[in-house]
């Protein structure tokens, strides 16, 4: 197979690589990695690092590998929390809504709740939140004993 990539379409590659990458493996151990996942990133980072985008890749001698250069993680990184940033506020409010129509019925009666009747009072209750936190943020959001 092949690919023709302009230098910036590669280096956006490597760019949506890393973050492909992060996204698979990044939340796990080390010998938990999806081999997959690493293996490709291995094989496109070891081309980057051959044809000269060492902003990009860089050969780790004492790893035997070739791994994103701290550079492109820095810049990626400020992706990756604007990411995370996203999805706190779009399933905090989902979570905690669940959690409370688990409390208010119990789960064995969730599992039996007409979907429609369930989903219609999970987000009443999200979109509470989804309000409380607009106004407040986390400011009001505390752990209390039981």
């Amino acid at each position: 197979m092949e690919i023709n990539l302009t230098k910036e379409q590669f280096r956006t590659l490597i760019k949506l690589l890393y973050l492909g990458e992060w996204a698979a493996n990044g939340h796990r151990l080390r010998d938990e990695y999806l081999k997959e996942y690493e293996d490709v990133e291995q094989h496109i980072l070891k081309i980057a690092e051959k044809e000269g985008f060492s902003e990009l890749a860089e050969f780790i001698e004492d790893l035997d590998g070739v791994f994103p250069t701290s550079d492109l993680e820095e810049e990626m990184q400020a992706l990756i929390e604007e990411h995370e940033v996203a999805v706190l506020w779009e399933t905090l409010p989902l979570w905690l809504a669940k959690r409370d129509l688990s409390r208010e019925f119990g789960l064995k009666a969730l599992k039996t709740m007409d979907e429609e009747k369930y989903a219609i009072r999970m987000f009443r209750l999200a979109e509470t939140y989804e309000r409380e936190f607009e106004v407040h943020g986390l400011e009001r959001l505390e752990i209390g004993k039981k």
